[in-house]
């Protein structure tokens, strides 16, 4: 995360800590958000590509030994929808299509959400149920895949 904002998610309207898990505000995410070091996002972003650039330039300038040879690189593409984890001992899952859940649209403590959207929900809406829908109507392999998360939008399966 390159967020400046490192004072942590506050209520605008009271100043108190957010709620950890759904990162809302008597409820509501609009009123859940983070900032600082500085008063706002600007002087935020100004403090920490200062700090960073400070020490970059410690880490520059300071001895160091000098590397010598060749420098090479490898690539693999992994096809991350078909994978096989190993969770311990005992326990295999596999991995699945993309899919968005109600708490991709609750936003983040930079920018949140609109529509009363709450981080960590786990249950859905019939409304935005029926506007997902619309767009792709996931498969019930799809939607065993990601339980208990339920999905918004299913981009991985929209062709």
């Amino acid at each position: 995360d390159v967020s400046p904002n490192t004072k942590g998610p506050h209520c605008i309207d009271s100043g108190l800590p957010c709620d950890i898990l759904t990162s809302t505000c008597h409820g509501k995410n609009e009123l859940c958000i983070a900032s600082g070091p500085g008063k706002d996002m600007f002087e935020s972003t100004k403090i920490i590509g200062t700090n960073q650039f400070k020490k970059a330039m410690d880490l520059f300038s300071g001895p160091g030994m000098k590397l010598s040879g060749a420098v090479d690189f490898r690539h693999t593409y992994v096809d991350m929808t078909n994978q096989c984890v190993q969770l311990n001992a005992t326990t295999k899952a596999k991995t699945c299509k993309p899919a968005m859940g109600y708490s991709f649209a609750a936003g983040t403590t930079d920018g949140p959400g609109a529509f009363n959207f709450k981080q960590g929900s786990n249950s859905s809406n019939p409304f935005w149920n029926f506007v997902s829908h619309l767009i792709e109507d996931p498969t019930a392999e799809q939607v065993k895949c990601h339980e208990p998360k339920p999905i918004l939008l299913d981009t991985g399966e929209i062709t």
